[in-house]
């Protein structure tokens, strides 16, 4: 078994390996080998044919030079060539509109030869030329305003009243200091979760049922009880639904705005109670499965944690659906930012658990100043580039040695358009559930191991 197990590990391990090796640029080339030599030859192949077609025509009387196309050809093809210099996708998409419209002209305009901006006396109304380039523009020209229109310092975040309101600003300043995160992005993290309000002394749910089917209204009376989450921390069996990593034992995850909790992981686990205070996440190790870090601790993890309310306490929650299709898998970087915070929030507990008591009283004051100075006024602009159009066009422009050895990372500018760096995160999430799941059948091998030694030695004895 161990053997099968093994070579089963070893298979997923190659797998990942050939797909970290089919993300890899080889030699220098932005494209595989293959793929370039079919362009080639489909490159080569064309002209050929045209040569052919051309000799077989009677009334062929050989190659002759003219003259220059017009300044508006030269202009169109300067913004065609300028495109495939640039990274980023508004300016890409400027100089594409550009180029159009100037070769619309051009044609137009009778196909003037250089130095004549047109030629009248060949002026001639093409539909197609007006349809194809007419539809280009469209596609480019729309999404090109709304890019360079966009403020992200115009952002609300949708709450209830002014209270939330304040919370929900306060909050992204925290985050914005600890990951970058733009309020745009924030804003789908927000909306993603709903605030809730608990007493000391209750039980903090990590499972909720949540169907497909329930209603705004349904929902909004199923979660909140006397101002808690109504739910169960006894999750139903083979309730996961989803894919991804963890989920097991929690569908509902919180971030803590103030307050805080007392939690009581499961004996088996071997972990010792501990405290989550603001600023932090529960449950941060299941959460930093969900976003592709298979830790050891969700793979240990035998029953649902038991969290009690020390501290009045406002929280942030999430389900899991919503945790993992509006943030995980959003095209933006609300995952990559929230990703962070988890993380950043993670370490912080993790060294506190090692500080010598006698120097936390100052480790907790630093935590404070912190806290304090993340959540000071800052200005909504924070995120948002405010250089001259000049300077950031200069800055898109790719150097000489971006075109022989592109960098991958060229591709994530236009993440948010092609989706390439969605697929790859899916990819990764894939692989890192795959890891989760080996680590998890792993664990529950041991364990089952260790409680039949025990009873081999009971009835020994």
């Amino acid at each position: 078994a161990f053997e099968a197990q093994g070579a089963g590990e070893s298979k997923t391990r190659r797998r990942a390996l050939r797909t970290m090796v089919n993300y890899q640029l080889h030699g220098g080339a932005a494209v595989s080998a293959s793929f370039t030599a079919l362009i080639i030859l489909i490159i080569t192949l064309f002209c050929l044919q045209g040569v052919y077609f051309t000799y077989t025509v009677p009334q062929f009387q050989g190659w002759t030079l003219q003259k220059a196309n017009g300044p508006l050809w030269q202009l169109a093809m300067f913004f065609f060539a300028l495109s495939n210099t640039l990274h980023d996708v508004a300016f890409i998409r400027t100089a594409v509109v550009l180029a159009n419209l100037l070769m619309t002209g051009w044609v137009t305009f009778g196909f003037a030869a250089w130095p004549h901006l047109w030629s009248p006396a060949h002026s001639e109304l093409h539909y197609d030329q007006f349809l194809w380039s007419g539809f280009t523009v469209l596609l480019a020209g729309i999404p090109m305003m709304r890019q360079f229109g966009a403020k992200d310092s115009k952002v609300a975040f949708d709450s209830i009243d002014e209270k939330t309101s304040s919370l929900a600003e306060t909050m992204w300043r925290d985050w914005w200091r600890r990951s970058g995160i733009p309020r745009a992005d924030f804003k789908t993290v927000w909306e993603a979760g709903e605030v809730q309000h608990m007493l000391p002394g209750s039980k903090v749910p990590m499972w909720v049922e949540d169907s497909e089917e329930d209603s705004e209204a349904e929902e909004e009376e199923s979660t909140l009880v006397n101002g808690n989450l109504s739910g169960s921390t006894l999750p139903p069996k083979n309730k996961k639904t989803d894919s991804m990593p963890a989920g097991v034992f929690e569908n509902v995850y919180y971030y803590v705005v103030e307050g805080a909790v007392h939690v009581t992981p499961p004996v088996q686990d071997g972990r010792q109670p501990f405290q989550v205070g603001p600023g932090s996440f529960l449950d941060a190790m299941a959460m930093m499965a969900v976003f592709g870090h298979a830790n050891l601790c969700v793979a240990t993890q035998t029953a649902p944690l038991d969290v009690t309310v020390t501290e009045s306490l406002t929280v942030v929650s999430w389900k899991r659906r919503s945790l993992i299709d509006r943030i995980a898998k959003s095209h933006g970087f609300a995952g990559t930012c929230m990703r962070m915070v988890v993380c950043h929030s993670t370490v912080d507990a993790l060294f506190g658990n090692v500080v010598d008591p006698g120097h936390k009283p100052r480790l907790e004051a630093l935590a404070k100043l912190r806290n304090r100075l993340n959540k000071a006024p800052l200005e909504k602009t924070a995120a948002q580039v405010e250089t001259s159009l000049a300077s950031q066009m200069y800055k898109a422009i790719f150097s000489l040695s971006d075109f022989w050895n592109p960098s991958p990372h060229q591709r994530v500018v236009n993440a948010v358009t092609t989706g390439a760096k969605y697929e790859v995160s899916l990819e990764h999430l894939k692989r890192r559930n795959e890891d989760m799941e080996t680590l998890c059948r792993e664990h529950q091998h041991r364990v089952d191991v260790r409680l039949q030694t025990a009873r081999l030695q009971t009835q020994g004895s």
